[in-house]
């Protein structure tokens, strides 16, 4: 690829991503989706303005993935999974394996290959953290024990989520496929995940103090970033995946210096690469292979339709993980409903490693997208249905109202 030809393909990328994410916060839904559709506005299944394949984009989109797995770490404090532990792991277990396996065997049935079914199963497996915080606040729900259960899983939802994607992503590049193979990479990337957190405190501690006394611009953000590739890279050469060391980067340094200041430098960089992942993503998908009016596209429209009753009952059957009345624990189900970039990390590597073809990956797609947007609808119904004084009252005065229970295994 040319220079001239990348620099036109990221004025393309951007528009595209910044346009979908407008058109999304304005319609209430989480800003990926529309990324996403901007991707399929100017991708195979629009007009055509941009290749995902072209090598500079592909590797550009790989960072963008890296730089969002280390803002997922950053997100991700250990003494909350601690804290969260009872319920919050079996509601987290059971929307993790349920989905997976329901997912599994759905593909199995149409004829998918083994590794396809498993991306298949982990991408409805996902949960999005930042969908169902950001209704929960709205709220004012977070502290209450519905938030903090949903909360807690989805947190644990995301460390059980990014190991099972490394596992896939090894499986798929070494093409290999079988139990030796995949116990022997769990074992891995589970390995690499535990003895860096626990052994890998005392150098974010150190880099912290080191850092702490710098005096140069950016040397704080900077040393941090080269924390998280260093660990990237080291997780790739120690037969892991590079996701799990920016994961595990960004779990460290949020135990070594809790806050928000790294998180907004972080924000602005991860801005510029990762909407050319979502972009990639989107331009990648094929819609033709789900057309109506191809009689072989209605096996794929039914696989589709398939995968969303699935995750769905997936997820919903999570909540009874949970020790709350019915209704809360249906609220707990709904919390874990939308897989937003996490599942769609899923699908994007399943593509790009040649696991899903093109059909199967549009189809999960839109599994992954039908559900996203239909679970903070559906969250944010249930709750106004049950606390209707919360629509006309200030977030001051919800608060008073809103359980103020502290999280509680």
């Amino acid at each position: 690829m040319a220079f001239s030809h990348l620099l036109a393909s990221l004025v393309i990328i951007y528009l595209a991503a910044q346009l979908g994410a407008e058109l999304a916060e304005r319609l209430r839904v989480p800003a990926v989706l529309g990324q996403l559709v901007g991707g399929l506005v100017v991708g195979m299944s629009g007009f055509a303005l941009l290749d995902p394949q072209a090598e500079p984009i592909h590797l550009l989109a790989e960072v963008g993935v890296i730089l969002l797995l280390f803002e997922v770490g950053l997100e991700t404090h250990i003494d909350e999974l601690t804290r969260v532990r009872g319920q919050a792991l079996v509601v987290a277990t059971i929307g993790a394996i349920v989905p997976f396996t329901l997912g599994l065997g759905v593909a199995l049935a149409f004829g998918l290959s083994p590794l396809a079914a498993a991306f298949v199963g982990a991408g409805l497996s996902a949960t999005s953290i930042g969908i169902s915080a950001r209704v929960l606040a709205e709220q004012c729900m977070l502290t209450s024990p519905v938030g903090t259960i949903i909360l807690g899983a989805a947190l644990i939802d995301d460390v059980m989520g990014v190991t099972l994607l490394s596992v896939l992503g090894e499986l798929a590049r070494d093409d290999l496929m079988g139990a030796a193979p995949m116990v022997l990479t769990l074992v891995a990337s589970l390995g690499f995940l535990v003895l860096v957190i626990a052994f890998g405190r005392p150098a974010a501690v150190a880099l912290v103090g080191v850092m702490s006394s710098a005096r140069s611009r950016g040397t704080w953000f900077l040393g941090f970033l080269a924390f998280a590739f260093a660990l990237a890279w080291l997780a790739e050469t120690a037969g892991s995946a590079a996701l799990i060391g920016a994961f595990a980067a960004g779990v460290l340094i949020q135990y070594a210096s809790p806050g928000e200041s790294l998180e907004n430098q972080l924000r602005p960089v991860a801005d510029v690469f990762t909407p050319i992942f979502f972009v990639s993503v989107g331009a990648s998908i094929n819609l033709a292979s789900l057309s109506p009016l191809d009689p072989a596209a209605w096996l794929m429209i039914g696989f589709t339709l398939a995968l969303v009753v699935v995750a769905t009952i997936g997820k919903l059957l999570a909540g009874f993980g949970a020790r709350l009345p019915a209704p809360d624990r249906l609220l707990v189900g709904i919390g874990m409903l939308p897989r937003g970039e996490v599942g769609l990390v899923f699908a994007g590597l399943g593509l790009s490693t040649g696991a899903l073809a093109p059909g199967v990956h549009a189809g999960l797609i839109a599994a992954i997208g039908i559900t996203t947007f239909v679970a903070p609808l559906w969250l944010r119904g249930e709750l106004l249905r049950r606390r209707p004084e919360l629509v006309t009252i200030s977030p001051a005065e919800a608060a008073d109202k809103s359980p103020s229970q502290a999280p509680h295994a």
